[in-house]
């Protein structure tokens, strides 16, 4: 559906195609496993510290930036070696295409 909205060109063509956009994409599946967590460490730290106002939006935004901070740390040193592996048997040569087994 993104794909094909892209393709047409205009605004929507625009945000689809946005490098950030594109990169949260990227670590979504990473952001999703990991956003209670961040959430949860991020509440608690906030309220530790006395002299801020720790309110709900401060916590969802900053909680927020660390589940992007830890997914991107995620994808980087423990998603992409499991999909280069993945790459990697994909095209052993002389094997049968796992799919159409």
């Amino acid at each position: 559906l993104g794909r094909s909205c892209a393709a047409g060109g205009g605004v929507v063509r625009k945000i689809l195609t946005n490098k950030t956009i594109c990169y949260i994409g990227t670590i979504s599946y990473g952001m999703y496993l990991m956003h209670q967590l961040c959430l949860k460490f991020t509440g608690a730290i906030l309220n530790h510290l006395p002299h801020l106002h720790n309110g709900p939006i401060l916590t969802f935004f900053a909680g927020g930036l660390v589940t992007i901070a830890v997914a991107s740390v995620s994808f980087k040193y423990y998603e992409s070696i499991f999909l280069r592996l993945k790459d990697r048997i994909a095209k052993r040569p002389g094997q049968a295409d796992p799919a159409h087994r």
